[in-house]
């Protein structure tokens, strides 16, 4: 396949499952919470857009916590894949880096976004428009969203979900993951597999 860069591949070996965060509103570079401060202070957030954007920013913080849990139990319970972390900008690295400090197939990933897309073989996301990426490049992407359908839909960018297969719970990510790991990966099996 001539969209695999041999140098990624040789690095971090052609089975990875890439992972691009996008909590930036609560994992703030400056400090959990500072970018939900920063807009309130910016955009002098008022009446429904500020319930609005305080709901968001319960949604993100669980978010984040959901993936900070999961992602050491995929990394034990898949121990022969890589996990490759790419930290949005807007985020604070240290938790991730934490996380990936205790494990040897989780890894911060710093380089080109669509060079860590383009290898992968899943791409696990929510809220990150990077799911669409992924999916133009014929990816399979896992949105990992524990909260109901219905607050789901309230809550999340559409775009991503609709690229996505949706998963709510741990069970159904692990269920999947081993099934796609097993196959070749093609788009084409990704909408057989729900």
């Amino acid at each position: 396949n001539n969209n695999i860069d041999t140098k990624l591949n040789n690095k971090y070996g052609d089975n990875y499952i890439a992972i691009p965060t996008s909590f930036g509103e609560y994992n703030h570079y400056l400090g959990l919470g500072k970018g939900l401060n920063m807009e309130k202070g910016s955009y002098r957030l008022k009446g429904n857009y500020l319930k609005q954007k305080l709901e968001y920013y319960k949604y993100i913080k669980h978010m984040y916590y959901s993936y900070l849990k999961i992602i050491p139990v995929l990394a034990r319970k898949f121990n022969k894949i890589n996990f490759l972390i790419k930290v949005h900008p807007s985020e604070k690295k240290v938790p991730w880096q934490n996380i990936a400090n205790k494990f040897s197939n989780i890894i911060i990933y710093e380089g080109s976004t669509s060079k860590f897309l383009k290898n992968a073989n899943i791409v696990l996301q929510v809220e990150s428009t990077t799911a669409i990426e992924a999916y133009l490049n014929g990816k399979i992407v896992l949105s990992y969203c524990p909260i109901t359908k219905n607050d789901q839909r309230k809550m999340t960018l559409d775009l991503p979900m609709v690229c996505s297969i949706e998963i709510e719970n741990n069970d159904r990510l692990i269920e999947l993951i081993n099934i796609l790991n097993k196959s070749d990966n093609n788009q084409a099996q990704y909408y057989n597999v729900e």
